[in-house]
């Protein structure tokens, strides 16, 4: 078999991190995420790999060269203008002479080919799915299948309404040849949005067959903390070239100065050329890129830090990232969820708050303050997004948004005819039940003007992620 790895796209959910940045190139455990495809493919017997590319080719290229490095061959096809994801794989059709497998560049896993190559051949299958189960779908294309494995329906990105099933696309397939007749020449042709619909429509053997391991799609800002801390943790083992170690489960590169009076506390990955002072804090779950500078006093929580950065005195980082050549001043306190993009310059004493994003090449003065308005006073605007509640392992979390009273009852049948609920009363609220555990209730509130939404899920992701879509369909439906 031969493998492809889709690595054109521009990695736009990892903005600002992939601004000057090529997506393949996003450093997991201070490694691009690529090289860990690259590593599966080799593990799998695979050794003669296309990599379709797009955005910033020539720095993806310069950086893996033919692939000798790594015990493989590398073939590279540019296009010229983005095909998406089917037809760039067209566009290399001379290379596929024989069953390949796809995947793309920003997937982590540690499946092995072996059982679903043999599931492939048994059923005959022209086009097979790798899939999984997730608890959180929505980022994903939902697969349906019949009781032989045969898939019978593909949602790409369903609205919370239709998660019909927990199996997702992987985005890695073992496909054969002749498949490739169907894909369009020379025109932007996406796998998910236009192959699969044109595989069912044919009734062409298209199967799934479920995933055993780990896997995760690094390609939004959560996961990509995950992946990390996955690896950190253990969770998913690969490959590592740094054969220090400070202490246990704390690693090391070559040629980096950890003062004895530096706390370190593991899981931790220090780069080499690093450079962490007396009284820095360096706590669990935190990666530090190549040629990193953290001064004395500093202190880095669950955090993921590029190469050649500067962390001055006193700064704090929580559950952060930040990119290659940053600098951050003294006593500056970066929050949960910032991102800062490379080249950026963080003045001393200043405030990032969470989910804060700082594009790439910014320079913020000193004392500056970047963070949220005060909820409490947020009446004003249209949305007043409170704190979680919890009960227990559930989630319980509430938003109020804008709605005039003249089009409240109007906005209230229109979310029931669109999901369909039978469940009625304008007076009391609706209630919206998605599965036995995870509900939506949106109800008047008690200031003029305004809906309540609450929402009961399993985790506080969902709940937040419910919640955004309810208040997105109340705005569009003010426009209306």
């Amino acid at each position: 078999m031969k493998g492809v790895i889709m690595a054109g796209g521009k990695g736009l959910r990892l903005k600002p991190l992939t601004e000057k940045i090529a997506k393949p190139l996003v450093p997991i455990m201070n490694r691009p995420v690529m090289e860990y495809c690259i590593d599966w493919f080799k593990l799998q017997g695979i050794k003669e790999i296309a990599i379709t590319l797009q955005y910033l080719s020539k720095s993806i290229i310069d950086f893996f060269g033919d692939g000798s490095k790594y015990g493989v061959k590398l073939i590279y096809f540019t296009e010229n203008s983005p095909l998406g994801t089917a037809g760039g794989v067209r566009n290399i059709t001379h290379f596929l002479d024989d069953t390949f497998v796809v995947i793309s560049a920003d997937i982590l896993t540690d499946f092995s080919l072996q059982d679903a190559f043999q599931y492939h051949l048994e059923k005959r299958s022209q086009f097979t799915m790798i899939t999984t189960k997730v608890s959180f779908p929505n980022d994903y294309g939902i697969v349906l299948k019949h009781g032989d494995g045969r898939i019978r329906a593909f949602i790409e990105k369903p609205p919370i309404y239709k998660w019909v099933s927990d199996q997702v696309n992987t985005g890695i397939y073992i496909i054969e040849p002749e498949i490739i007749n169907y894909i369009p020449n020379n025109r932007y042709f996406d796998f998910s949005r236009d192959l699969f619909p044109l595989l069912l429509s044919r009734k062409l053997n298209f199967f799934a067959y479920e995933l055993i391991g780990y896997w995760i799609d690094i390609g939004q800002f959560s996961t990509y903390l995950n992946a990390n801390r996955d690896i950190l943790g253990g969770k998913l083992k690969v490959k590592m070239d740094l054969n220090n170690k400070l202490k246990d489960n704390v690693w090391i590169g070559s040629n980096s100065d950890v003062n004895p009076e530096a706390i370190v506390e593991g899981p931790a990955l220090i780069g080499s050329g690093c450079k962490i002072e007396s009284g820095a804090h360096i706590k669990p779950y935190s990666i530090i890129g190549n040629h990193t500078i953290i001064h004395s006093k500093a202190e880095i929580d669950e955090s993921i830090i590029w190469s050649n950065v500067t962390i001055q005195e006193g700064a704090r980082l929580n559950q952060t990232i930040i990119g290659s050549n940053t600098y951050i001043g003294e006593r500056t306190i970066i929050d949960n969820q910032a991102v800062i993009g490379q080249n950026s310059y963080i003045g001393q004493q200043s405030l990032i708050g969470s989910n804060i994003k700082v594009n790439s090449y910014s320079k913020i003065p000193e004392h500056s303050v970047f963070k949220r308005l005060n909820l409490k006073d947020y009446h004003q605007k249209n949305v007043l997004i409170l704190t979680d509640v919890y009960q227990g392992n559930k989630h319980l979390k509430k938003e109020v948004v804008y709605c005039p009273n003249h089009v409240k009852s109007k906005i209230m049948r229109l979310l029931i005819e669109e999901s369909k609920t039978e469940l009625i009363d304008l007076t009391e609220g609706i209630k919206f039940v998605h599965t036995p555990y995870c509900w939506t209730k949106i109800t008047s509130h008690e200031l003029e003007g305004y809906l309540n939404i609450y929402c009961y899920a399993d985790n506080p992701r969902m709940a937040t992620e419910i919640l955004k879509y309810y208040v997105k369909q109340i705005k569009n439906y003010q426009k209306v």
